[in-house]
C-alpha cells in the first residue's frame, strides 16, 4: 500500500492538472502503443483470436483516434 502513495500524493498536489502533463502523457502512450503495437496484436490474437486488421479495427486504431482527438 505505500507504493502508491507516492502516486496518490503527485495526483493531490494538482501534478496532473496542467495541459503539459496531460499531453505529454498522451504521447508517451500513442508512443509505447506504437512500439510494442506487435505484441499487443499478439495478445489480442492469443486471447481473443483477433487478426492483426481486427485488432487495429478494433483495438489500436481506435486508441489513436481517440488520442488524435483529445490532443
Amino acid at each position: 500500500m505505500h507504493q502508491f502513495q507516492s502516486l496518490r500524493d503527485f495526483y493531490n498536489d494538482g501534478n496532473t492538472l496542467s495541459y503539459e502533463f496531460r499531453k505529454s502523457q498522451l504521447l508517451a502512450l500513442e508512443n509505447a502503443v506504437k512500439k510494442y503495437e506487435g505484441e499487443i496484436s499478439d495478445a489480442l490474437f492469443a486471447d481473443l483470436g483477433k487478426s492483426k486488421e481486427e485488432s487495429w479495427g478494433t483495438e489500436t486504431g481506435l486508441l489513436f483516434g481517440e488520442i488524435k482527438y483529445a490532443l
